[in-house]
């Protein structure tokens, strides 16, 4: 059984899950993680996310926004030190929250941000807003 979520709600922060071997868990399924953004029939991406981290959902896309503002005013000073290290965070967490897409930019950023190219950084930041705007939730037991 599956359930969509079109809007972004804002709330408090939450923690990055942690939970053992998520990569194992799908090691033999057909579906991988890239597969997980694929668009839906309005051509939005479509984020696969479990179940059982609905309620962390909202604070975590809330915090991304937070860091396309913080990043942009990086950029703006030269700060690309800090900025590098946002974005590592942004690939390390997006795909465990079900957001590979979010992960694929924040490596992109962070290359970019060790080359100092400001530039490039910005048009990840643009990216990753559009994709927020867009991205339709789609939360799925994993039991099935």
């Amino acid at each position: 059984m599956s359930r969509c979520n079109d809007g972004i709600d804002s709330v408090n922060d939450f923690p990055n899950p942690v939970y053992e071997n998520n990569n194992a868990k799908h090691e033999d399924s057909e579906t991988d993680q890239t597969e997980q953004t694929v668009p839906d029939e309005r051509n939005r991406p479509v984020a696969l996310v479990p179940e059982y981290l609905e309620s962390l959902i909202s604070g975590y896309t809330k915090n991304r926004r937070a860091d396309i503002i913080k990043i942009r005013q990086l950029v703006q000073t030269g700060e690309f030190e800090e900025a590098q290290r946002l974005a590592h965070s942004m690939k390390g967490s997006g795909g465990g929250y079900g957001f590979q897409k979010i992960s694929e930019l924040g490596a992109s950023m962070e290359i970019a941000a060790k080359s100092l190219d400001g530039n490039k950084i910005l048009s990840g930041i643009d990216e990753l807003e559009k994709y927020l705007d867009t991205v339709r939730i789609e939360y799925i037991d994993e039991d099935d």
